[in-house]
């Protein structure tokens, strides 16, 4: 099943499957280790949801809501 990285319930993971933004966004994402096929991990949520920590190849990232929302994923066989 695939879904937005905002979606991404707290303490799940997932894999990268693209990112839908413009190219200096997805460059930035990109170079900080998100990348299709890559597993990432939701650690942390806000209360409000505007933004949220993801662990990406052993760095843990902060990222907006707004962004997250653009990074599509396919959980994992446990995750569904």
């Amino acid at each position: 099943m695939t879904i937005t990285l905002n979606k991404l319930e707290l303490d799940s993971s997932a894999i990268i499957e693209s990112i839908k933004t413009d190219q200096p966004t997805k460059e930035r994402l990109e170079s900080l280790g998100f990348l299709p096929g890559v597993r990432i991990f939701a650690v942390v949520k806000t209360p409000l949801g505007s933004s949220g920590v993801y662990l990406c190849l052993n760095s843990m990232i902060a990222l907006r809501e707004e962004v997250t929302a653009l990074i599509e994923v396919r959980l994992e066989a446990n995750n569904e």
